[in-house]
């Protein structure tokens, strides 16, 4: 159990090094340029009921935006390495992060349809069903999405050590190559926050008070990430970008699409329309597959 602050207080102590040929003001910057936004997002996410920093009417959007920033991040550490294996493993990791923001940021977005707002509170409140038996395409979209966003297997290619070293963590050593681990698997926690909210009722739960409910609701999607990592084999890159845009982009549309049209024919949606809407999403699914 105390594993990881062994591994922390031993890190403290490696040597920090910075390459002769390093832009050395981006290379320091980048780790914290990595972390600070994963940090950023959870001021609007509800660990509990009334138990938020700020409750935004754009909350849905502040957090995406939030986790565009690592694009940055990424790009900052390869090209101020001053290592040309660096600043390849950042361009196909950026090619990856942006061909899986779009199907994300979809996924969202049909959320915020059924929802009618962007708020986080808002669509917890407005869950009379967990929309994860809603949108069935869109839990799918989102899980792919956000597994590639967080550099979970099967979509590791960043780290992939027989193509590219350490990708563009190549030249990171001591605290700040801690960091960018610090960022990755507190990005990991905030996803299962974020799925928590947006399909799983947030807070919501009998008996338990709100926060257990939250926690265990968070990790159940931990345990999902960790099976899912055990079982799937690295993908190539070609095969990610392919399934990015060949497959998960036009789903998501269709999720988008259904969902849209569904809200005009039932605007605010009762417990009895979000049960037929249940019925007609999934056999879209069905066909869809």
């Amino acid at each position: 159990l105390l594993q990881a602050s062994a591994d922390s207080i031993k890190r403290l102590f490696k040597e920090d090094l910075v390459p002769r040929g390093a832009a050395r003001l981006l290379f320091n910057l980048a780790p914290t340029v990595m972390l600070a936004p994963s940090l950023m997002a959870l001021a609007v996410i509800p660990f509990g009921k009334d138990s938020y920093v700020a409750d935004l009417n754009i909350g849905v959007l502040y957090v995406v935006a939030m986790g565009g920033v690592a694009s940055l991040a990424v790009l900052m550490a390869g090209y101020a390495s001053g290592n040309k294996l660096a600043l390849l493993g950042s361009m196909r990791a950026v090619a990856m992060l942006i061909s899986y923001e779009i199907p994300l940021i979809m996924a969202l977005l049909g959320v915020t349809v059924l929802a009618g707002s962007m708020s986080v509170v808002s669509i917890i409140e407005a869950q009379s069903i967990p929309y994860v038996l809603v949108a069935p395409l869109g839990v799918l979209t989102f899980l792919v999405a956000i597994s590639a966003e967080l550099n979970r297997p099967p979509f590791d290619v960043t780290e992939a050590e027989s193509e590219l070293v350490a990708g563009y963590l190549t030249e990171y050593s001591g605290m700040k190559f801690g960091v960018f681990y610090l960022a990755e698997f507190s990005n990991v926690v905030l996803a299962g926050a974020l799925f928590a909210v947006l399909f799983l009722d947030g807070w919501e739960g009998a008996i338990l008070p709100s926060h257990l409910w939250f926690l265990i609701k968070i990790f159940g999607f931990l345990f999902v990430a960790s099976w899912v990592r055990s079982t799937l084999p690295r993908m190539r890159l070609d095969q990610i970008l392919a399934f990015a845009w060949k497959f998960l982009f036009p789903l998501s549309l269709l999720n988008v699409i259904v969902l849209a049209i569904e809200v005009i024919a039932w605007p605010a949606p009762s417990t009895g329309q979000l049960l037929a809407m249940s019925a007609i999403n999934w056999g879209v699914a069905i066909v869809a597959f």
